[in-house]
């Protein structure tokens, strides 16, 4: 059969093209450029990406209590409920086949290098890795199979053991369920799985008579009929994949010394390019939209300018900021990277500002938060664009002398260089509709 140990290592190659590029971005690796004196560590850009993976649950949170969920937000929980369902599966597959060998019993079997039990449960034969690595054998076969037979299946999971297939198998597990979305990838790690068959298949076979290779084939369509009502445990290396398709493919290469190829190369690369056509535009997205704040509803949810910039105000005096209107507690974004310059219960000394938090943009820019409820932030920490850094208060007026709460809403102030400036050419987000 003579499978080349070089279309594994292709398809490999393939799924860690398609993975690694959408991996980087999102956990915020950026490559170095000329001139750069140094690149982001692998600890801060891990950092960054659960920063902003944070970020994007919190304000799915407050989203869907105050105004509704994001489109993209929904579906940022429907891909982590789907990999939360695949995990699941994976785990709960991965502990019944290690209690399926943990309670197999020794095989009277000798000239194995690991090895081998049998199992009263109905499944195919199968192998596992690690350190308690075993190769195992049903009842139902192991008493009804000849030496020669046993010998061959044996010799295939051997052939599974000395190329670390199910730790492989396991890791790629573990990237579709992350990538479940994604039929390109998933249809590799499935070809990759058959690719490995056919190549056990070819390492049991090595030298052997076309008498031998019938009995091999017997012995795998035996298997088949035996536990095709079965629910094997998900082992990386069942003996049958219980698709009728694959395994008749096994069969034809078995009886006619020859292999059906999965891919041929070229037909590979252009699979992998039109991925990552995709992931570049889809993941670049994701990860700079992650933690951006570029509409009122994600700088605070269910917002709404009720106050503008420069209007005229009852004792005749301009408004010296932006209002913004928004449910009682209702969680405030960061609306770019910025330094805490100061977090006060009584700003300015003047209760009616309330609690307030300062915050110090770049190019010398200071914007007052007034009016909270509440802050989490201390002077001199750093954020986040995204970050939630305090929740809506209320304000306050003298009314017959008693300073009392009048609505829910915070004043934005925005000093330029020292210069008050209208905080709407800053954040266009803040401009009232119709001006």
């Amino acid at each position: 059969m003579g499978l080349p140990t070089e279309t594994p290592r292709l398809l490999l190659t393939a799924i860690f093209a398609i993975v690694m590029p959408s991996a980087l971005i999102l956990t915020g690796w950026t490559l170095p450029t000329f001139g750069s004196e140094s690149t982001s560590p692998a600890s801060v850009g891990a950092e960054q990406g659960l920063r902003a993976f944070a970020g994007s649950m919190d304000r799915f949170i407050v989203h869907a209590v105050h105004a509704g969920p994001h489109f993209g937000d929904v579906i940022a929980l429907i891909y982590m409920a789907g990999v939360g369902i695949r995990l699941a599966a994976l785990g709960r597959s991965v502990l019944a086949l290690r209690s399926l060998s943990e309670n197999a019993a020794a095989l009277d079997w000798r000239g194995s290098q690991w090895p081998v039990c049998r199992t009263s449960a109905r499944t195919t034969p199968f192998a596992v890795g690690g350190r308690r690595a075993r190769i195992v054998i049903p009842d139902a076969l192991a008493d009804r199979w000849s030496t020669q037979q046993l010998a061959l299946v044996i010799a295939h999971e051997e052939a599974h053991l000395r190329r670390r297939d199910p730790a492989v198998t396991t890791v790629l597990a573990v990237t579709a369920a992350l990538f479940w979305f994604n039929p390109f990838l998933l249809d590799l790690v499935a070809r990759w799985r058959q690719c490995c068959e056919l190549r056990a298949d070819a390492d049991a076979l090595l030298g052997a008579t076309q008498q031998q290779r019938s009995l091999y084939a017997r012995t795998l369509v035996a298997a088949m009929r035996s536990f095709s009502d079965a629910k094997p445990a998900q082992a990386p290396t069942l003996f049958t994949s219980r698709k009728i398709r694959r395994d008749k493919m096994r069969i034809s290469a078995i009886l006619n010394k020859s292999e059906k190829r999965m891919r041929k190369p070229a037909s590979l690369l252009v699979h992998c390019a039109a991925w990552l056509l995709v992931a570049a535009g889809s993941t670049t997205a994701l990860a700079t939209a992650s933690g951006n704040v570029d509409t009122l509803d994600r700088f605070i949810s269910g917002g709404r300018i009720t106050s503008a910039y420069g209007v005229e105000r009852k004792n005749m005096r301009r408004h010296t900021g932006v209002d913004v209107w928004a449910e009682k507690g209702t969680p405030i974004a960061a609306p770019g990277a910025a330094v805490v310059k100061q977090a006060a219960e009584i700003f300015r000394g003047n209760p009616r500002w309330g609690r307030a938090v300062v915050l110090e943009f770049d190019d010398d820019l200071v914007v007052w938060f007034t009016h909270l409820e509440g802050y989490s932030v201390k002077t001199g920490d750093r954020l986040d664009e995204g970050d939630i850094f305090a929740t809506v208060g209320d304000d306050f007026a003298m009314v017959r002398g008693t300073l009392q709460s009048q609505r829910s809403h915070i004043h934005i102030e925005a000093y330029k260089n020292g210069r008050r400036v209208d905080p709407a050419t800053i954040w266009p987000f803040l401009k009232r509709p119709g001006r």
